[in-house]
């Protein structure tokens, strides 16, 4: 009977190990998927910034 509670134990412990690191990964990919937002904002801007340099203005 001891045996078997710690095989249960031990796969709810790796289930629960898992889901940690599922979320982990999806909290990554999220924050990585608005860095690369905030990128291509950025370098847009900044392309729009400069040809108003020249006294024209992209639209």
């Amino acid at each position: 009977m001891q045996r078997g509670f710690n095989i249960r134990v031990r796969v709810r412990g790796i289930l629960f190990n898992e889901l940690i690191i599922g979320r982990i990964h999806c909290l990554v990919s999220h924050i990585t998927c608005l860095l690369v937002i905030v990128i291509k904002a950025a370098v847009n801007a900044a392309q729009n910034n400069k040809g108003s340099r020249d006294g024209w203005r992209y639209r």
